[in-house]
């Protein structure tokens, strides 16, 4: 049997059909470009999110566009990481569908990158306007019952 998604996320394909809505996911980066100025008053990161049909060309992913003014607020995942974000609004950017997080959007996000060793632990980054404690608790916590 196949694992499952927590309670409360959605797969990429489930998100993706959910414009104007909404979503958690958690699912592995397949592509990422570093996080640089938007061209306005913000910093962007953009990735690609899969989380299944690892073979098939990035662009079959979730595009993730991710707006702050404070450059050490945005994600800057690598590609292997996995991503969690919460309550990510899936909406329509540049004619595609993309999970978009604007300067006024309150979307938590974790990073666990991928072990350089495979017998390591991935590490975990947060985003910095968070403690960690609040991390553990209200972003990572995928079993609320346990938390």
């Amino acid at each position: 049997m196949a694992p499952s998604l927590p309670v409360g996320f959605d797969d990429i394909q489930t998100a993706q059909s959910k414009r104007d809505r909404l979503v958690n996911i958690i699912a592995v980066v397949v592509d990422a470009l570093a996080p640089k100025p938007s061209g306005g008053s913000s910093y962007v990161s953009t990735f690609t999110l899969k989380d299944s049909d690892f073979s098939s060309a990035a662009w079959n992913g979730l595009k993730i566009r991710y707006f702050n003014n404070n450059e050490t607020h945005v994600p800057a995942p690598q590609r292997g990481d996995v991503v969690l974000l919460r309550q990510i609004r899936i909406r329509t950017y540049q004619a595609a569908t993309v999970g978009l997080c604007t300067q006024n959007d309150f979307v938590p996000w974790v990073i666990f990158q991928k072990a350089p060793n495979p017998r390591l632990s991935p590490t975990d980054i947060y985003a910095p306007q968070y403690s960690k404690a609040y991390c553990y608790r209200e972003i990572i916590c995928l079993c609320p019952d346990r938390c």
